[in-house]
């Protein structure tokens, strides 16, 4: 799995508004996440943010300033990172967001968010 180009996908489609796009979305979760995952992510739903991207909303320029790095402390444990803009004259911000991935006999999937 291409953890950045799922993570570029994910914020290009969260980004969009309508019923494809939310599909698009739940798509994205079935084919890189696991059960475990997709309930973790149910089970935090809460309106106007999403705990994937650890943010209010997702915004189409964040895709551009997507990077992913392995965690050196932990074992199965990645980072992705991406700029968060913020409104005019407030200081945009990076957002870090830590996932445990694992190996199955479909390949790697994203496990869970690390809090």
């Amino acid at each position: 799995m291409e953890l950045q180009h799922f993570y570029i996908s994910y914020i290009k489609e969260a980004s969009q508004i309508g019923t494809k796009h939310y599909r698009r979305v739940d798509s994205l979760l079935r084919r890189y996440g696991t059960a475990k995952l997709i309930t973790q992510l149910k089970e935090e739903d809460e309106a106007d943010y999403d705990f994937f991207l650890n943010t209010n909303g997702p915004q189409i320029e964040s895709a551009n300033t997507v990077q992913v790095f392995k965690d050196n402390k932990e074992k199965d444990i990645y980072v992705v990172s991406f700029v968060y803009y913020h409104e005019p004259f407030e200081k945009d911000e990076i957002i870090r967001i830590k996932l445990r991935l694992i190996k199955t006999s479909t390949g790697i999937l994203i496990d869970r968010i690390v809090r």
